[in-house]
């Protein structure tokens, strides 16, 4: 049997979904901006070996691009929340 809901129900299943993403944000966020945090500084440490040691420095751009993506974490949550 199919099921068919409502617009009140509809509405009502949106409302639920809404809560549980700012209940998400609110758990996430102080962990998403340590990440970020700590990343920022890995970055400006990591940035002369980049810029000075070129033999080395594709392995330090994989690692660059790996610290910035968890620098970028929690703006793509929020993209991903206000959406």
């Amino acid at each position: 049997a199919l099921i068919f809901f409502t617009h009140a129900a509809m509405g009502c299943l949106s409302a639920i979904a809404a809560l549980l993403k700012f209940i998400v944000y609110i758990l996430v966020l102080p962990i998403l901006l340590i990440l970020s945090l700590l990343g920022i500084l890995i970055w400006i440490l990591l940035l002369p070996i980049k810029i000075i040691c070129c033999p080395i420095g594709c392995i330090v751009q994989l690692m660059a691009d790996l610290i910035e993506y968890v620098i970028k974490a929690p703006f793509r949550f929020f993209k991903w929340l206000f959406s």
